[in-house]
């Protein structure tokens, strides 16, 4: 028999280390996704969209919101003094298996500063202890070393090659999954 699961209850909520600050998206920040769209980094690895617009993101920004409140996704802006660089999150939960998908990505000139290893380690250890989750998948590409290593930095393990796993804007692409399981040394 199945016992009773306490259900993943989102909320709003601010992390901090430092100067970095993990915080729920907000209007202000639509310049930033904006910015986002149109880095061919972020393009290559991220599913932001490529036509990004001011309404776009306002729009995404605002289902964002809704998303903390539904369980769906939490969404924080990465910021540094104040400055949202960047984007970090549970972008998928799972609420019948216990698990989450974080994903992140950081602008041109935030990035080298080790903010994205800060923030990976900040949101996973507050989602192992806060929520009740059993573990956290991260997917990379197959090709995406800096996102790898930063995994691997961060605790992850790495745990497989998912061939043709993922839609990628040119067709099919493996991603590699790492997790972190409640308990594992972070």
């Amino acid at each position: 028999m199945h016992g009773v699961r306490e259900n993943i209850e989102l909320r709003p909520v601010v992390l901090q280390d430092g100067e970095l600050v993990l915080r729920p998206w907000q209007a202000d920040d639509a310049d930033v996704r904006v910015r986002a769209g149109r880095d061919p980094e972020i393009r290559q690895w991220t599913s932001v969209p490529r036509d990004v617009d001011h309404e776009s993101a306002l729009e995404w920004i605002s289902w964002s919101q809704l998303a903390i409140a539904t369980g769906e996704a939490l969404y924080l802006a990465l910021t540094v003094d104040g400055r949202c660089v960047g984007s970090i999150g549970l972008i998928e939960v799972h609420q019948d298996h216990r698990r989450a998908e974080i994903g992140y990505w950081l602008l041109p000139e935030a990035r080298g500063r080790g903010l994205v290893p800060r923030a990976l380690r900040l949101l996973s250890a507050w989602s192992l202890t806060e929520l009740p989750l059993a573990r956290l998948d991260l997917y990379t590409n197959t090709d995406n070393d800096a996102s790898m290593a930063v995994a691997l930095r961060c605790g992850y393990t790495r745990e497989g090659l998912l061939r043709a796993w993922h839609s990628g804007p040119d067709g099919q692409e493996d991603l590699v999954l790492f997790g972190l399981v409640r308990g594992d040394a972070a």
